[in-house]
């Protein structure tokens, strides 16, 4: 949401979060919360009527004051007395530092064999990761969300198959054949041992670029 989100937005910020309630949902706006954690007149408004009233909210992220900030919210979605939510929002601008920022962003990185969020400051144009400023608090600039804070189920990867054919190429040579032209026959004589026996062609050309075939299996008495 841009500057001075009023009726209309409030509305359309309600009408898509309830579209997807399955989801974990990150409200991005332009001015939230204060370099204090306070919160001014339409940010309170944003809070009581959309940050608190959908429980699939788990982010707010803004910027307009020049500093950094995070401050957590709970909320009893239920009704039940207890808390079932903690909503993370994060200030940070940093429109102040030399430059107008010096390139510096928010970076969060979503580790899920770690089941964490780390939040980073980064600037491509110093390749630093350090946003250094007096008036920053640096513990603001780095630090670690949990997976479980943030609503967010580490995703399992399950393979499912009706079948499985696995091949294992050995490295016995029935037979070997050099500068070979294209569209040319060759032949071998070849006598397996008793029982299933299986073979695969190799082939390579002058350059390196190489072929190998499915793997074939003849049954011999």
């Amino acid at each position: 949401m841009g500057w001075g989100a009023g009726d209309e937005q409030i509305n359309w910020m309600n009408e898509v979060l309830a579209q997807y309630p399955e989801r974990v949902a990150l409200v991005n706006l332009h001015e939230y919360m204060l370099t204090t954690g306070g919160l001014g007149p339409l940010p309170q408004r944003i809070y009581d009527e959309v940050i608190a009233t959908n429980s699939n909210v788990k982010f707010v992220l803004s910027g307009h004051y020049h500093d950094a900030f995070t401050r957590l919210d709970s909320f009893d979605d239920d009704g039940d007395g207890e808390d079932d939510r903690t909503v993370t929002s994060m200030l940070f601008d940093y429109q102040d530092l030399p430059h107008g920022g010096e390139g510096y962003m928010r970076l969060m990185h979503f580790d899920s064999a770690a089941k964490s969020i780390t939040v980073r400051t980064y600037s491509d144009y110093l390749r630093d990761y350090d946003a250094v400023n007096q008036a920053l608090d640096q513990a603001n600039q780095e630090f670690v969300i949990p997976y479980e804070r943030a609503g967010i189920e580490a995703p399992r990867k399950v393979l499912l198959t009706d079948s499985l054919s696995v091949d294992v190429l050995g490295d016995e040579v029935i037979a070997k054949f050099e500068h070979v032209r294209s569209g040319s026959l060759v032949e071998t004589e070849w006598k397996p041992e008793a029982g299933a026996t299986s073979w695969y062609l190799r082939a390579e050309d002058p350059y390196g670029a190489e072929v190998v075939t499915d793997v074939r299996t003849v049954a011999s008495s």
